[in-house]
């Protein structure tokens, strides 16, 4: 049997002969590889700019744990494509079959990898090993895992190899579900990395990214973008900084040593032809010897002689250079000595200035924790789109970030709902009010109306009195007397009155809002629209 270092030494050589690495596929390359249904070829797609489950895109989608990935593809495309939020470059992307859906013997999809993957590829930059958080690889995903290190070096495989925890969604409802089962990513990644070295010959734990595909069906969540461009960010980064992997097996490496056994024969005998030349070369050098050394004492001794007079002339040279070495010296004395003077005192100057920065900046007041405050990332349409700065969020209702101290909370909603801002006072703080007019009233500044009554013909009831005077005969002839008065009184019938008023015209000096002036379905100032935005760490 041969020796695994000579088998490790000749690998170096195969890549130039007995495998053919095909340059049109741009690197980095990545190698998505898992068991049925952890959604590798939605991942594949949304690295590749589609949608999770995009029918048309390179790698086909379907639901549950059966594969439908049948055979190893390649595909080319830009870096996460429509989802990126900078740019990256081309990337190769290889989704290869689920192992461990009902469909059968996992034999012939790993057969058909390997084909592609070494003859078809050649090399790759990555494995990104899928797998979902809380779960532990199925058999065959484990002899597929076996099946690799055999065939590729189980030294090698592994340090190029990152796992890809799925489905870890970064929604609100997801995040809580997971505290409340007490589920993080370090406990998680290290499960799989555990279950991975209690399978396989991995001697140390692997890093781990929790890139969620179906982040990109909500892209209006911040902390789910965010942690989608992160981790989408990492994989790139890890990606590209990984050096190659030969997917060269160890037959190869057989196949290659048994040619340079076929081919020792050959150069034993070329050996011998070049120890014949050399035994000639060494006589003829030898001649050439006796003869060169002749030459060389003659040309010693002109040697010393020449160098005896260059030796005296330079001794001359030397009193004069000790006497210009001794003026350079004090020179550079007084230099120092002027230097060591100046530059203590411009020390000086400069700790005085530090010290009087250092208290202007000690007394600088930055914005505290919870500041909310009006920003434009523009102050025009054409101009350049500005950032946030780290530590402020948007004041839209989202759940606040890490690492505030208010991270899970959620963030004041003012910008949608068009809010102003008042001050209260504590026990009144972030109460929402709905707009209401004040309670007024109106001056007015003088009215009439103008009426007229028509009323039928009617009657009254009234009493009606009267007297009449009775005269009495004095009988004496001296006259008469008037007598006593007698009253009468009469009663009228009952009578009904209709009266009907008409006004005829009519005035008010209220007024209202005309059609002159500016009016809508709310009271408010001018005003310019601003992005309220809050400080959280």
């Amino acid at each position: 049997m041969y020796s695994l270092q000579l088998l490790l030494l000749l690998a170096s050589y195969i890549s130039g002969d007995k495998l053919s690495i095909k340059s049109e596929y741009p690197y980095p390359r990545i190698v998505l590889m898992g068991q049925s249904g952890v959604g590798k070829s939605s991942l594949a797609n949304v690295l590749a700019g589609c949608e999770p489950d995009d029918e048309t895109c390179f790698f086909p989608v379907c639901n549950g744990a059966a594969s439908c990935t049948n055979k190893t593809s390649i595909a080319t495309a830009d870096y996460l494509g429509q989802w990126a939020n900078q740019k990256y470059g081309e990337v190769t992307l290889i989704d290869t079959p689920g192992f461990g859906d009902s469909s059968g013997d996992d034999t012939p999809l790993l057969a058909n990898m390997v084909e592609v993957l070494k003859n078809t590829l050649g090399d790759a930059n990555l494995i990104l090993l899928c797998q979902t958080g809380n779960s532990r690889f199925n058999p065959s995903t484990i002899k597929m895992i076996l099946e690799l290190e055999s065939m590729f070096g189980r030294e090698r495989l592994w340090d190029n190899v990152l796992i890809e925890i799925t489905k870890w969604a970064y929604d609100d409802k997801s995040i809580k579900d997971r505290e409340r089962q007490g589920l993080t990513e370090e406990s998680s990644l290290k499960d799989i990395n555990d279950n991975l070295m209690d399978i396989a010959h991995l001697e140390h734990p692997l890093e781990g990214i929790f890139l969620d595909s179906f982040a990109t069906f909500y892209p209006e969540s911040e902390v789910e973008q965010t942690y989608f461009q992160d981790y989408a960010k990492q994989l790139w980064d890890i990606a590209s900084a990984k050096p190659r992997f030969d997917f060269y097996t160890i037959e190869d490496m057989f196949d290659q040593l048994e040619e340079c056994l076929e081919d020792k024969e050959a150069m034993e005998n070329e050996i011998k032809w070049l120890n014949d030349i050399i035994t000639e070369n060494i006589t003829q050098i030898f001649n050439q010897l006796d003869t060169n050394k002749f030459d060389i004492e003659i040309k010693l001794e002109t040697t010393k002689i020449d160098l005896n007079k260059a030796i005296e002339h330079n001794s001359d040279n030397l009193g004069t250079l000790n006497s210009r070495v001794a003026i350079n010296e004090k020179s550079i004395m007084d230099t120092n000595n002027f230097l060591e003077a100046n530059i203590s005192s411009r020390i000086k100057q400069n700790e005085d200035q530090i010290q009087d920065i250092m208290i202007i900046v000690e007394d600088l007041h930055l914005a505290p924790i919870g500041t909310i405050t009006a920003w434009v990332p523009k102050p025009a349409e054409d101009a350049t789109y500005a950032d946030l700065p780290d530590g402020w969020i948007r004041c839209d209702g989202n759940t606040i970030p890490h690492p505030s101290i208010w991270a899970g909370k959620l963030a004041p909603e003012l910008n949608k709902g068009r809010m102003f801002l008042r001050g209260s006072e504590d026990k009144d703080m972030l109460m929402m009010e709905e707009d209401q007019i004040q309670d007024h009233l109106h001056e007015d500044s003088g009215h009439f109306h103008k009426a007229h009554s028509i009323a039928n013909p009617h009657a009254h009831t009234y009493a009606d009195y009267y007297t009449t005077n009775t005269e009495e005969v004095n009988h004496d002839g001296e006259g008469y007397d008037i007598g006593h008065n007698s009253v009468f009184h009469s009663v009228s019938s009952e009578a009904t009155v209709n009266v009907g008023t008409t006004v005829d015209s009519q005035f008010s000096g209220l007024k209202g809002v005309t059609s002159a002036y500016r009016r809508g379905g709310e009271t408010r100032p001018k005003n310019m629209g601003v992005i309220y935005i809050m400080r959280v760490w």
